[in-house]
């Protein structure tokens, strides 16, 4: 008989919870890709890719549910598994922005008329075709059970597999081995037990995102500025088309994003509701936090590189039309539709205002 560990808290776990729980589990990168009705591609990064079965050969992966990939390849029945090598993080990050030129910043292939889905030949060291056996809704999420109808392997020079995992990407270490766990602690693997993977790439900016987006925006270049008073006087910006960005922590060390017009104020209970958190583990970011999302004091932006990043836009800036927001930087503002901000940043959309 086991007896649960002193410092594990009771109690119904919640949406933190799990996403801390997950951090902690690193994993490979897929990119999930289907054909729509016309024969247009779709695609998104996946780290939630599991085998199910060996006889027959079948796989899962979680995919969104409100994801236009899942509605290709549910259309059709099929898609690919791409399995992303080490080189292949800037695709990792491409099919995670919501670029909706992604295939035409990436290559890709059908190698023949058996494709379940594009193949990312340069990106990929292992592709799988796979057939879809069965979906089931859970939550805000769908579970799609794939056949697997073939596998291809890179049969170039090995290439490490990319990982994502602690909120970062990394590759697998290069000496090709991972040290067994400490069993002198119960079986437990210490911290200093683990791969120490290599450090990722820096995180790209919120002006670099929207440039390699092809979403059209423009950027007014001005002297330092920080909040209302100074867009209004320095800037000549009406207030009704600023839009602020406030960056938050988890108490698992996550990143939440709050957008909604300048004169907003920000209710923190349907705020944590959004974005999945308890209210009690959700604080404002430090200043020099926001290095860690690309951003500086001053140059918060709805814009983030970050796949882990969540993202909640108030509802009335669906209603509105141009906008300034943070560029990442104090020193730039970016001028954009609303409209074409929300297709490139898919936030949660909240009442946030109180």
């Amino acid at each position: 008989m086991t007896t649960p560990d002193a410092g594990v808290p009771r109690g119904p776990a919640e949406g933190q919870d799990l996403r801390a729980l997950m951090s902690l589990f690193p994993t490979g990168v897929a990119v999930i890709g289907a054909l729509d009705g016309a024969g247009r591609p779709w695609g998104m990064t996946c780290s939630s890719l599991c085998s199910v079965s060996l006889d027959p050969p079948t796989l899962l992966v979680c995919v969104r549910s409100g994801s236009p990939t899942l509605a290709a390849l549910e259309r059709r029945g099929t898609f690919s598994v791409n399995l992303l090598h080490h080189s292949a993080q800037d695709v990792a990050e491409l099919f995670s922005s919501g670029d909706p030129d992604r295939f035409r910043r990436t290559s890709w292939h059908l190698p023949d008329s058996a494709a379940a889905g594009p193949h990312l030949g340069d990106a990929a060291h292992a592709v799988a075709d796979c057939r879809v056996d069965g979906v089931r809704r859970v939550g805000d999420h769908t579970v799609v059970f794939g056949r697997v109808d073939r596998v291809g392997v890179d049969t170039g020079p090995q290439r490490a597999p990319l990982l994502y995992g602690l909120r970062r990407y990394a590759a697998w270490p290069s000496g090709g081995s991972v040290a067994g766990p400490d069993r002198s602690r119960r079986g437990r693997s210490t911290r200093s037990d683990m791969p120490q993977p290599e450090e990722s790439a820096p995180v790209q900016s919120p002006e670099e995102v929207l440039r390699t987006s092809g979403v059209p925006f423009t950027v007014l270049d001005h002297v330092p500025i920080v909040g209302q008073a100074d867009a209004e006087t320095k800037l000549g910006l009406a207030t009704e088309q600023l839009l602020k960005t406030m960056v938050f922590r988890t108490a698992d060390g996550g990143f939440v994003l709050a957008a909604l017009p300048v004169t907003g104020r920000v209710h923190y209970g349907r705020l944590a509701r959004a974005a999945g958190v308890p209210r009690s583990k959700l604080r404002q970011a430090e200043p020099d936090e926001l290095g860690l999302l690309g951003m500086e004091p001053g140059g918060a932006s709805p814009v983030c590189a970050r796949p882990d990043v969540v993202t909640v836009f108030d509802a009335s800036v669906t209603r509105m039309g141009i906008v300034y927001c943070g560029s990442g930087r104090a020193d730039r503002t970016v001028r954009i539709q609303a409209a074409q901000l929300i297709e490139l940043v898919e936030p949660t959309i909240e009442e946030l205002s109180s």
